[in-house]
């Protein structure tokens, strides 16, 4: 939410939010039940629809998150903002993740640690909780706390890679595509097994693709697998050690390689 003050917006929501990504949006679908989509709902209907004490100072901890991220506005009385329809009542398929990107990137402590480590691999919660404090966001008694939340909310969001780099801008990209009916399609492309794999499997010789000296280079951090058959040659390469999540949509990738049987049911 935000007031005006000579003239200027000034944001009044907490710089950062005190509960999960998850316990936030709990929140935010109390006050969309309640119809907060169309008018303001008091704090003890909230509290009623989470079977909470009116009272509570974990209501006012909630409340305050689900403003943090932008979920949510108003002080006495609560509504939707404009992101939260949006999440609740998409108008389009893609309308809903774009809203729940928008809600990652408005905690004003979150965006330091977006604008910083972008692109780039994740640092230690401790290296994040320093940042935090740093950039005045967050005082030295929550900075654990709120980098803790910034990966839980990363995570939950499928924002980070295989590789532990943070995907925002890429996810933000990718959120504004168009999605066909296919499963695959549904979460960005640097999750995508399909995009993965492709990444990882290559028909080429090697020869073609890497001279000897590279390849040696590489070898104590990659393992080269390659496949002659019929003529045909499959080259794949995983990292040392392959982490299992890696593992696990190379696989689901070579299953969808798999060609059809002939239909005297032997191999040709």
């Amino acid at each position: 939410m935000a007031k005006q003050l000579n003239g200027d917006a000034v944001r009044t929501e907490p710089a950062h939010p005190c509960y999960p990504w998850k316990k936030s949006l709990e929140l935010a679908t109390a006050i969309q039940h309640a119809g907060g989509d169309r008018s303001d709902v008091p704090r003890d209907m909230v509290a009623n629809e989470l079977s909470m004490d009116a009272a509570s100072p974990t209501l006012t901890q909630l409340l305050g998150s689900a403003r943090s991220f932008g979920m949510i506005e108003g002080r006495g009385s609560s509504r939707l903002t404009e992101n939260g329809r949006r999440y609740f009542f998409p108008a389009a398929d893609t309308e809903k993740r774009q809203a729940e990107l928008a809600f990652f990137g408005n905690p004003r402590a979150f965006k330091v640690l977006i604008e910083r480590f972008d692109g780039n691999t994740l640092p230690s919660a401790t290296t994040l909780a320093s940042v935090l404090v740093q950039s005045g966001t967050v005082p030295k008694s929550w900075k654990d706390r709120v980098a803790g939340l910034f990966v839980d909310a990363a995570t939950q969001l499928q924002i980070v890679d295989v590789g532990g780099r943070l995907r925002y801008k890429v996810a933000l990209q990718e959120a504004t595509r168009v999605r066909g009916n296919d499963p695959a399609h549904t979460m960005p492309e640097f999750l995508n097994p399909k995009k993965v794999a492709e990444a990882s499997v290559n028909t080429e010789p090697a020869a073609e693709q890497i001279s000897e000296p590279k390849q040696k280079a590489r070898s104590a951090n990659v393992n080269e697998w390659v496949f002659s058959e019929a003529g045909g040659m499959v080259r794949v390469e995983t990292p040392n050690p392959l982490p299992r999540a890696l593992w696990e949509r190379l696989r689901r990738y070579v299953e969808v390689l798999e060609p059809a049987k002939p239909e005297n049911g032997e191999d040709p």
